[in-house]
């Protein structure tokens, strides 16, 4: 089946749960709705325009992604999409027949042993749809064995950080099974799996949260979480595009800290990178598990990226990292980002190619203090007093494990903020 096939079983089973007619004719209430009961089930949000895309109502090219794949899943009682999908494989009928209602209609006069007959088939009717209906629930509720485990381990859990997989695919009939390291610091990041072994390592040299992928098939089947956390700030040095896996680890006594000014200096960045005049990367990394959700924060940051050569656009991003997804924002120089621009809410990715951003454009050789709020899933982002965007978080973002400044060229930073629910969590003026 297609992806687009098991989309469609979920659509039916989510019209089958909610009662509220074909889907097909469902109204922009039922949407909000379904969008309620999500939230109320889940706890984890989809927007009613999300939904609308995913059930036809609203023309879209691309699929749902995996988080809102995995809520849908779950308000269905799976225990995520691809535990949705494995699920649907191993029925023998279609899910349009599991779910069609039979009725009998009755258009002209019984006689009594008609009448008879046709109560016998309300009678079988009603049973079947009980046998129907409970089986429907045992196939939502009750856990299907799969055929292959992935787990993991390490004896250290800060940067560099050696994992092993462990993994059973004896009973697996393909051989095209890969595992994808989510590692977008690795050249190596992907590597096929040999069912004859039950184990593969992996080291991740800098601190984040990762999401490998173990697919069989060029099908995703599970998805692992590791977090690598920090050692207090990371420091890198990193290469631009098409150079961008090419980064440096600077140590903690090579950053400057004077007059309470964090920035890495000149002479550490000339060791890595030959011709600084092209753009490079310097990444703050504060991986951490805060142990509180990231949808009620407060992150602030103060500082300005400098550079003496024309026509150079200045750039600091912010990511706030979570268990399941994060929040990103870019704030450049007036006039730069456009297509490079970006906002992320959880699910909700905004791009610059169709999406007006120019209001993160602000002068960055001047400083600016960055603010981001969340609260009840509402982020607010401002520079100074001024709000620049508002918009709501889609989807989960999970634990708060830390976060990540980034800028394009030197920069400097006069302070870092962070507080949840009115608790500082992080607080560093340099």
């Amino acid at each position: 089946m297609t992806n687009q096939e098991y989309i469609e079983k979920c659509r039916l089973l989510i019209e089958k749960k909610i009662n509220r007619g074909s889907y097909l004719k469902w109204t922009n209430g039922d949407y909000e709705k379904l969008s309620e009961l999500i939230m109320e089930d889940v706890k984890e949000y989809i927007s009613t325009s999300s939904l609308k895309r995913i059930f036809g109502k609203v023309q879209y090219s691309s699929d749902p992604s995996i988080s809102t794949l995995n809520i849908l899943a779950k308000y269905i009682n799976f225990k995520d999409w691809y535990d949705l999908v494995n699920q649907l494989n191993m029925l023998e009928k279609p899910v349009e027949e599991v779910l069609e209602i039979h009725t009998v209609q009755h258009d002209s006069p019984q006689t009594a042993s008609g009448s008879k007959r046709f109560k016998w088939k309300i009678i079988v009717a009603i049973a079947a749809v009980i046998g129907v209906s409970t089986g429907i629930v045992l196939f939502l509720t009750s856990p299907k064995a799969p055929v292959y485990s992935i787990t993991y381990k390490t004896t250290k859990n800060t940067s560099p950080s050696n994992i092993v997989f462990e993994y059973d695919l004896s009973q697996v009939k393909s051989n095209e099974i890969y595992i994808d390291f989510n590692d977008h610091f690795a050249r190596d990041n992907k590597k096929k799996l040999d069912k004859g072994k039950n184990m593969i390592t992996h080291t991740y040299m800098v601190a984040s949260v990762y999401h490998p992928l173990l697919i069989i098939d060029k099908k995703v089947v599970d998805t692992l979480t590791v977090q690598v956390y920090s050692d207090g700030w990371e420091f890198i040095i990193a290469k631009y595009f098409p150079n961008s896996k090419e980064f440096f680890p600077v140590s903690a006594t090579s950053v400057s800290r004077k007059d309470g000014i964090l920035t890495i200096p000149s002479e550490q960045v000339y060791k890595y990178i030959e011709d600084t005049v092209r753009n490079y990367w310097i990444k703050y990394r504060y991986i951490k598990d805060f142990k509180t959700p990231a949808d009620n924060i407060t992150f602030k940051v103060k500082g300005r990226s400098r550079s003496t050569v024309q026509n150079y656009c200045n750039e600091i991003d912010v990511w706030v990292i979570g268990t399941k997804n994060n929040i990103v924002f870019k704030v450049f120089d007036p006039g730069c980002g456009g297509e490079y621009s970006k906002v992320q809410l959880g699910n909700k990715i905004l791009d610059g190619n169709y999406n007006d951003l120019s209001a993160f454009g602000h002068d960055l050789s001047e400083w600016q203090e960055i603010v981001l709020k969340v609260k009840d899933k509402k982020a607010t982002i401002s520079i100074g007093n001024t709000t620049i965007y508002e918009g709501v978080v889609e989807g989960e973002v999970g634990t708060l494990s830390g976060f990540v400044i980034h800028s394009k060229g030197t920069a400097e930073f006069d302070y870092v903020d962070l507080e949840a629910n009115d608790k500082v969590l992080f607080r560093d003026d340099f």
